[in-house]
């Protein structure tokens, strides 16, 4: 379904991470995965991430969160010639002070996660500089309001992530789509984003990646309030 959106609509991008999932699509439909990998090289398909899988990110060694990076970069790097910079853990239920330290001595810069939210840990902003122990440090992004949504109207979505966002960095994300329980961005949700994409006052809507919003707002680091705890608890 994903592959069938990009080739029906030229604009729009879609981002998946998790090297697991494409060792099973290259195993299970070779043609499926060639597909992919077209996409990718022109761009409409965005690997991040550059895990092996969406992980517990509480019980892992050290080592075991190298692996991670080790294994699931590698196979990105080897079947897509891709390497993501950018970690993503949109549903890992929280996130040790230490990670920080981890990722960015792997070379990772941004993190994206989504637990905890506001009301179990506040922050002093959706972007912020997380810090770890050992002084390492990547640019972070929790996801507001949630990365699902429920119906093709993506108005209150939108709303609530610019709420959400300090206008002063002139960037923010968005996420939409089935997402949690199968299924990414529908004809509906792309649709609405095309016949919206300038009826947001002093918005543009862009199809767009978590690298390229990293990217964006990378040179106004220095605006960016600094976090050094770890992000508990959610449940």
């Amino acid at each position: 379904s994903a592959a069938d959106r990009c080739d029906e609509y030229p604009e729009f991008i879609f981002t998946r991470g998790e090297a697991w999932v494409y060792q099973q699509v290259e195993r299970l439909d070779p043609a499926l995965f060639e597909r992919v990998r077209g996409l990718v090289a022109r761009g409409q398909w965005h690997i991040t991430g550059g895990q092996y899988i969406q992980p517990d990110t509480n019980i892992p060694t050290e080592m075991g969160w190298r692996r991670q990076f080790r294994h699931g970069r590698r196979y990105f790097r080897e079947r897509f010639g891709v390497e993501p910079t950018v970690a993503y853990n949109v549903d890992s239920f929280g996130h040790p002070a230490t990670l920080p330290d981890i990722l960015a001595s792997e070379g990772f810069t941004g993190y994206v996660f989504h637990r905890p939210n506001q009301r179990q840990v506040p922050l002093p902003a959706t972007t912020f500089r997380w810090r770890g122990p050992g002084g390492g440090e990547v640019l972070a992004f929790r996801i507001t309001p949630v990365y699902v949504t429920r119906s093709d109207d993506l108005y209150g979505q939108i709303m609530i992530a610019l709420d959400a966002a300090d206008p002063a960095l002139g960037h923010t994300m968005c996420f939409y789509g089935v997402g949690n329980h199968g299924g990414g961005p529908t004809k509906g949700n792309i649709e609405y984003i095309l016949a919206n994409r300038h009826a947001f006052p002093g918005v543009e809507l862009r199809f767009s990646t978590p690298q390229a919003f990293f990217d964006a707002i990378r040179e106004k680091r220095d605006q960016l309030p600094v976090v050094t705890e770890e992000l508990q608890h959610t449940f």
